[in-house]
């Protein structure tokens, strides 16, 4: 069997492709109603959508008392609205050396197309958008926008923060996810909904203290990066590693396999009770981008 060439790119034009996979999957019909964004709220508020009738209640806005009806009634009746409401959404990628990894395709450039795909699936329901890219080094940053051109602006990033991330790369690092989670609770109201995509490699011991301040003002869909080796049974055979820049051998037989392929399943489950402890809901990005993206809409988070 051919050897299959690892894909290390993350070329800018692999996510504007993502563009053209961007096909809704909610009944919402954007941008079809008076309100400035695509979707209407669940309260009655000061939009411009009508919702309802009901009785004049001392305190009520006069300016929305419906005189026709309150004429015919012969008692006052106010007007009811749908309150406008404009979806907000944080895409948060993790760059950091760990992401760098894979047997098939680097951990970050299956987190970018994912990335990607999300912010242009947001674009074209009109959602405003933010994105954070953390690296090893620092936080690479866009501020809310919706449109296309900010949907062009992030891949833009995206593309730039990968060519940063893997020229600074250290297999040694060890940067938890402390700065990402502080500045998505520092943007407090405008951050929205989150998509945090990782492999949730090095959480760091501030994350169980964070993570659920964040998701009590923030619903969070976390989108597990895993590499096809982590729930694959790895073949037989020698294996090189590099080990303190020092290149080293280790040979798989079928036992060690098996006991390989267990200890991961065993991390995996506590990385997702910890990850749901924590209050974010997880999807792994093994049942595919669209599936992911399918989640997304379930849990209300594009729409």
């Amino acid at each position: 069997m051919a050897h299959k060439e690892l894909n290390i790119s993350l070329p800018l034009e692999a996510l504007l492709e993502q563009r053209h996979s961007a096909t809704p999957l909610s009944n919402v019909a954007p941008g079809n109603g008076p309100w400035p964004g695509p979707h209407r709220g669940l309260k009655h508020g000061q939009g411009l959508d009508f919702d309802d009738l009901r009785q004049y209640i001392p305190g009520d806005d006069t300016r929305h008392i419906d005189w026709k009806v309150t004429a015919r009634r012969n008692t006052t009746y106010t007007r009811l609205y749908r309150e406008e409401k404009e979806r907000l959404l944080t895409v948060a990628l993790d760059f950091r050396s760990s992401m760098f990894t894979g047997s098939q395709t680097l951990s970050a450039v299956t987190a970018g197309l994912l990335a990607a795909k999300v912010i242009w699936q947001a674009a074209d329901l009109s959602n405003r958008c933010n994105l954070t890219i953390q690296t090893d080094q620092q936080l690479h940053t866009l501020p809310p926008a919706t449109g296309i051109t900010t949907a062009l602006n992030a891949c833009k990033l995206i593309a730039d923060t990968f060519d940063y991330a893997i020229k600074k790369r250290d297999a040694n690092a060890q940067t938890d996810l402390k700065p990402l989670l502080e500045h998505l609770l520092a943007n407090g109201r405008f951050t929205g909904s989150v998509v945090l995509i990782s492999a949730g490699d090095e959480l760091g011991t501030a994350f169980d203290q964070l993570m659920p301040v964040l998701s009590q003002s923030a619903t969070i869909a976390w989108v597990l990066v895993e590499d096809p080796m982590e729930w694959q049974p790895m073949p037989t055979g020698r294996y090189g590693y590099r080990f303190k820049h020092n290149d080293e051998f280790v040979r798989i037989d079928t036992a060690s396999a098996t006991q390989l392929t267990n200890v991961l399943a065993q991390y995996k489950l506590e990385l997702l009770d910890r990850l749901q402890q924590a209050g974010a809901r997880t999807v792994s990005i093994r049942d595919g981008m669209s599936e992911v993206v399918r989640h997304l809409y379930q849990w209300q988070i594009l729409a």
